[in-house]
């Protein structure tokens, strides 16, 4: 602690770059961080210059003295200074959302980074990256099956089932008939037929053909036939 009649009395003799202490009888010097005195005795501290002690800042930073202290900095452009952890980092430019833009993605790359747009995006000036959306239907860039018709949404795009015609669970557009086609059947041109090896039977259901029989003395017998969706009459045919 500074001795308020010592080093008052005499405390010129320590100079303004150091602190004056209470001694026995008398008082001592001490200088202050970020000077040194030429005997040590802590009188007439002049500047110690830090970036002559050694790596203070780091292997790869730059060191610049100041009056009693020193700054640290990076020479090379993408990096921030730690100084924490005595060292140049990179900067992640990408934790900000304005560096490339809308509709474009950020990849930080060491002192650098690197815009690219996002799917459905397109950008024709490089360099300011203005990504705008690509017309997939336009171009024929879709995977819209036969049975679909492309719609251009913004940043993508979407099939719809044309007239007649329904998604799958595997989402192909297939053909669909009225009230739908009973087991063992399917739909073609707008109406159920039995696939080959069934033949209508009761109740308008397909039933393998071996099964069925010809009533006798009735004069009647079962064919392969078609369903007529909107009535369910039989119209008998010889095949399928």
């Amino acid at each position: 602690m500074e001795d308020t009649k010592e080093c008052k009395l005499d405390g010129k003799k320590c100079g303004h770059n150091s602190f004056c202490f209470k001694n026995e009888g008398s008082y001592r010097c001490k200088c202050k961080t970020g000077f040194k005195s030429a005997n040590g005795d802590g009188k007439d501290c002049a500047d110690l210059n830090e970036c002559e002690t050694g790596e203070v800042c780091g292997e790869v930073a730059k060191c610049e003295n100041t009056i009693g202290s020193y700054k640290c900095s990076c020479t090379s452009k993408g990096f921030k200074y730690d100084a924490k952890r005595k060292g140049c980092f990179d900067i992640d430019e990408c934790t900000d959302p304005n560096t490339c833009g809308p509709h474009s993605r950020c990849l930080n790359q060491p002192a650098t980074y690197v815009c690219s747009c996002k799917d459905g995006f397109e950008s024709k000036d490089k360099e300011r990256l203005n990504c705008t959306d690509i017309n997939e239907c336009l171009r024929n860039a879709h995977k819209c099956d036969v049975n679909a018709f492309c719609v251009n949404n913004f940043g993508s795009y979407a099939c719809k089932c044309k007239t007649g015609f329904a998604k799958n669970s595997h989402g192909i557009c297939e053909e669909v008939c009225y009230g739908g086609c009973p087991e063992n059947s399917e739909c073609r041109n707008g109406r159920c037929h039995c696939l080959p090896g069934y033949a209508i039977g009761p109740y308008r259901g397909c039933y393998e053909q071996e099964l069925l029989f010809i009533e006798e003395n009735s004069g009647m017998a079962l064919h392969p036939c078609v369903i007529l969706p909107l009535t369910g009459l039989l119209t008998s045919f010889t095949s399928l």
